[in-house]
């Protein structure tokens, strides 16, 4: 939802082809962090927030640190980041797709901690 929101509200028909293909950059540079942060919305209910089962694997932390590796060598590598044909959106572009990733972290986690109420109480049981 956040990505079509921002390929639309930057994509509109009377903004140039520069600002909709910068638009569409952002846009699938934050799908792909989004993507990756939502790796920690897998934890426990009961868990905790910062100490848990997917916080403490070290296969976690290996693929994200892989996968951050691919994504930024296909936005700054020469050979790479020319076969997209997308601008780079600058500082501000990269700024605003790492801050938006974080929504879906951000709203899972609040999802969980509210439902922590509910598993104690037996109405709703964790895994």
């Amino acid at each position: 939802m956040i990505v079509n929101c921002i390929r639309y509200t930057v994509g509109d028909d009377h903004i140039d082809e520069n600002k909709k293909a910068v638009g569409a950059f952002v846009a699938d540079t934050t799908l792909a962090l989004a993507q990756l942060w939502n790796v920690f919305n897998v934890r426990d209910v009961d868990s905790a927030v910062l100490a848990n089962a997917v916080t403490n694997n070290p296969y976690v932390w290996g693929a994200i640190l892989l996968c951050l590796g691919l994504i930024a060598a296909a936005l700054w590598l020469p050979g790479l980041a020319g076969l997209s044909g997308l601008p780079s959106p600058g500082p501000n572009g990269f700024a605003l797709a790492a801050f938006l990733s974080f929504a879906p972290v951000v709203l899972g986690q609040i999802i969980l901690f509210n439902l922590r109420p509910r598993c104690r109480t037996g109405g709703l049981q964790p895994r």
